[in-house]
């Protein structure tokens, strides 16, 4: 109770706090036909962050075997494919902000691969697929289904499940019977994989986002021939049935270019991801390399030198004695050499970059223009443009011949320490680490501590 004529202290107005869990999270996926040619990752990398993605699901990767790695530019790929061949494949492109709140990744087999999130208010976990097509014979469209269910079956029940890749499916605009599992602004006839999906949402509480917004048929098409005539919606999103009200938009995106018939799928969601609570701070390393220049030599042994002579004083302690030169070089070496940056340079030349713009444009023109005539004289353009091809693949040469050099020299001076740096960078199987194990009968481990176990058993 407040006395007569005291005024009561003004309520602040809520503002946004940075832990809401109301803060868009974008995830894309998209079939690039193949990541098994020269500058297909590094293009693909470049549009993920053109597009502003947190997580991009990838179909048909064609990359053997299953690992991760640290990409050039910064992000982080996980990968599931075949032993030998180069067929099917699926991954999984996360970015460096959205990586400190991965948990764990699974690799299935050819089709699937799945990676676990944290998140502010539930674990999120995203499986990447890549169904067969609709020709194929029932019994491999039934046990990929079965495997996928499996796998939903095995998810703890507070996690937020999102499905997404291509799942060659035509679910159509008619949601009757199902309209808890998808919206009226589907595209084209069903065919069916589209049934097979529709039953699969019905039966597991699942939504398909992409037929929930009215966007115009060129913003719903996922997938188009080579010669320009069909079109259809055959790349989906599917997230829980409760999360429905928190998808934003679910729409594709036409500019993106990766020398494949089908399209970029951007979804984004009212959705915060959390730093992983376990996950150790990395130090950062002194690049010690600039200590090859003379004159960056000698502004470092000033440096210490002048910190030595301020830190001088009559000290018997051993360990103050120690701690003062430990403190008199590291500083000098922060101030004067710095850090390592933790990008290297791509070997893309920027030559090879205008080509790739060049022939993205000339897409984006191809999309936009209504003259069936001009239309097919651009496809055709686009299709014969081997220019970025034959600019990769000097690139690459060059790079291999300056490495190579370099390596030759550093053989021959004695510079053990950048020889082995250059065979590792060409090699890159240090860069992979894979993260699975299998039990004695065969099947696939999913969480750390059965792995724990498998390897003590090993052992």
């Amino acid at each position: 109770m407040t006395m007569m004529g005291e005024s009561l202290p003004e309520t602040p107005r809520p503002t946004r706090s940075l832990a809401s869990p109301k803060i868009t999270f974008t995830i894309g996926h998209w079939n690039v036909r193949t990541m098994y040619r020269g500058r297909a990752t590094a293009q693909i990398a470049r549009e993920m962050e053109g597009y502003h993605l947190d997580v991009l699901g990838i179909s048909e990767c064609r990359w053997t075997g299953a690992g991760r790695m640290k990409l050039a530019t910064g992000q982080t790929l996980v990968y599931s494919g075949e032993e030998e061949l180069h067929e099917e494949g699926v991954a999984v492109l996360i970015s460096q902000k959205a990586v400190t709140s991965l948990m764990e990744w699974t690799p299935i087999n050819k089709r699937i691969i799945t990676v676990r999130f944290y998140s502010r208010s539930r674990r999120i976990i995203s499986i990447q697929v890549y169904s067969p097509h609709n020709v194929k014979e029932d019994p491999e469209k039934e046990q990929f289904y079965q495997e996928l269910q499996e796998i939903v079956d095995g998810c703890s029940k507070n996690d937020t499940i999102i499905i997404m890749g291509d799942l060659n499916a035509k679910v159509r605009s008619d949601n009757t019977g199902y309209e808890r599992a998808m919206g009226v602004h589907g595209l084209g006839t069903q065919n069916d994989n589209g049934e097979r999906l529709r039953e699969f949402c019905q039966l597991n509480g699942l939504v398909i986002t992409g037929t929930l917004f009215p966007h115009k048929d060129i913003h719903k098409a996922t997938w188009m021939s080579a010669i320009g005539q069909v079109k259809n919606q055959i790349d989906h999103l599917l997230i829980s049935r409760q999360w429905r009200s928190s998808i934003l938009d679910t729409r594709v995106q036409w500019g993106a270019d990766a020398n494949s018939i089908h399209y970029l799928l951007r979804t984004s969601i009212k959705l915060r991801l959390q730093s992983h609570r376990n996950k150790k701070k990395v130090k950062p390393n002194i690049d010690v390399d600039r200590l090859k220049d003379e004159e960056t030599k000698r502004k470092f042994c000033e440096s210490v030198r002048s910190k030595l002579e301020e830190n001088r004083t009559e000290i018997e302690d051993i360990e103050e004695i120690w701690e003062q030169q430990r403190s008199a070089y590291t500083k000098a070496a922060e101030e004067v050499l710095g850090f390592r940056k933790g990008k290297s340079k791509p070997w893309i030349s920027d030559n090879t970059w205008k080509l790739i713009d060049e022939r993205k444009d000339i897409k984006t023109r191809t999309d936009s223009t209504r003259s069936e005539r001009v239309k097919n004289r651009m496809k055709e353009d686009y299709r014969e443009n081997r220019e970025v091809n034959r600019s990769v693949r000097e690139d690459m040469r060059r790079w291999l011949t300056e490495k190579a050099h370099r390596a030759q020299a550093a053989t021959e001076n004695g510079r053990q320490k950048e020889l082995y740096c250059i065979v590792k960078q060409l090699t890159g199987h240090s860069t992979r680490q894979v993260a699975a194990a299998k039990s004695k009968g065969g099947e696939l481990l999913k969480n750390k501590e059965a792995w724990n176990g498998r390897w003590k058993e090993h052992f």
